[in-house]
């Protein structure tokens, strides 16, 4: 059942990203090929889908000098700007997917900026922000992870969020104040704290700089990605799956598999399509999602072209 709503919403998703987007992974030609989403996990120093022996090679090669960490910065494991024995010793963990392993998670701060955070393998404990931060985490299986949530706006889809899950009385566009402390609370009721909050770019306003600062002071980690956007959305499956583990993993890989092969079916059947047999439209929809003017779908399909909103960071 799992595997089913997944693809289902992979085809939604594809159908907006298919456009636009260009294969750019350097695997070999299996079906895994097709995924151009890159896991954003340092120690994935191929920029692939996974942490694997490859990566390991490409660590020990950057120490040896035969290739650079300009040319590969997801060599740097523990982003300490350098390269050596740590840098190993932590991939192997991350190889050998070791409970406890501290992950360095590429993703985006409140300015839209490219950060790295810090959480512990495999992620738990978790809240999410956003209904398009809500159900990529649960695209990969990860509701079972979610002990508290903001608000609940699809109750069919949002069911695998677990049933102990805290409602933090938030809603669709705003955190209170009172939703807020909500949040504090849960995070010092929980041995051990919050695994992460987990935030959609589009409500990044929500997340204030004071809000930050309790974050900060609580050690609760912010991975936030730019997930209302297509092709983000898919990376975000695919991270995720990652930091969750076990079978989550093998589902964001899936997604994003699954995800990656329609587009590039999508964009086989478009490339012989003439420009005047391509159809001009006017939409009006809320301003982030298909339609609207910073969306990838318009910057795809419409001739004056706006800029999507901020992507994981290439690094």
């Amino acid at each position: 059942m799992t595997t089913m709503i997944a693809a289902v919403a992979v085809v939604a998703v594809v159908l907006v990203a298919g456009a636009f987007v260009i294969l750019n992974n350097d695997d070999d030609g299996t079906k895994n090929a097709a995924i151009a989403s890159q896991l954003q996990i340092r120690g994935n120093a191929n920029d692939d889908y996974t942490i694997d022996g490859k990566d390991l090679d490409i660590v020990n090669d950057v120490i040896a000098g035969t290739k650079t960490l300009a040319e590969y910065p997801l060599a740097d494991v523990n982003n300490d700007g350098v390269v050596n024995d740590a840098d190993v010793s932590l991939l192997k963990d991350l190889i050998d997917r070791k409970d406890g392993t501290t992950v360095y998670v590429v993703c985006l701060d409140r300015n839209g900026d490219s950060t790295t955070v810090q959480v512990t393998y495999p992620l738990r404990n978790v809240v999410p922000y956003g209904t398009n931060m809500q159900l990529p985490t649960l695209y990969a299986n990860g509701g079972q992870y979610v002990v508290g949530y903001f608000v609940s706006s699809y109750d069919t889809a949002e069911a695998s969020i677990s049933s102990t899950a805290m409602n933090l009385k938030g809603s669709q566009r705003s955190i209170s104040d009172t939703a807020w402390s909500n949040f504090t609370a849960l995070d010092a009721s929980i041995s051990g704290g919050l695994g992460a909050i987990l935030v959609d770019y589009s409500g990044i306003a929500q997340i204030t700089e004071k809000r930050m600062g309790d974050l900060n002071d609580a050690g609760i980690p912010m991975i936030c990605y730019a997930s209302a956007d297509a092709t983000a959305e898919i990376t975000t499956v695919l991270t995720l799956g990652f930091l969750f583990g076990g079978e989550c993993e093998t589902m964001g890989v899936k997604y994003a598999q699954t995800a990656w092969n329609l587009i590039k079916e999508i964009n086989d059947k478009l490339k012989d399509v003439k420009d005047e047999d391509k159809t001009s439209y006017i939409c009006c929809t809320m301003y982030i999602y298909i339609c609207g003017a910073s969306s990838t779908s318009t910057a795809a399909c419409w001739p004056l072209r706006s800029p999507p909103p901020p992507h994981p960071p290439a690094v």
